[in-house]
């Protein structure tokens, strides 16, 4: 009776003694992703201290999560801060006070009309903004 067997083996060397040996293919994978010791035939313990390549892309994913979540944390703030200022705002010219030069008025709009023609014309960067934030 004949038996053929075939297996993939990962060609290896001692670091201490430099004896080459071989080991299976599925366990030398096993041996990097887990960092585990083995032995040389000579009995020179050794293992993979480098991060298997799941290692690093958790490593990446991590990061980018971590970026993701602090480009989210700014635009939360960055949208509470111009409700906040829009609030404010509301507020003052609901009282009566031109938000322009801190005067207080019975007819706001004529005052806004007639002094402050360009207000509200010029304001790009609130414009800019407010895309922003509904996109």
């Amino acid at each position: 009776m004949t038996i053929t067997l075939s297996q993939e083996f990962y060609l290896e060397h001692c670091f201490c003694c430099g004896v080459a040996f071989a080991m299976p293919v599925a366990l030398n994978q096993v041996l990097r992703d887990t960092h585990r010791y083995f032995y040389c035939p000579n009995g020179h313990s050794q293992f993979y201290p480098g991060k298997s390549e799941a290692e690093q892309l958790k490593a990446v994913l991590a990061q980018q999560q971590a970026e993701f979540k602090r480009i989210a944390d700014q635009r939360e703030a960055e949208f509470r801060r111009l409700a906040e200022e829009k609030a404010r705002i509301e507020k003052r010219i609901g009282a009566g006070v031109c938000i322009c030069c801190n005067r207080s008025f019975q007819d706001l709009r004529r005052h806004i009309k007639t002094k402050h023609a360009t207000f509200g014309k010029a304001l790009p960067a609130a414009a800019h903004a407010k895309k922003l934030l509904t996109q």
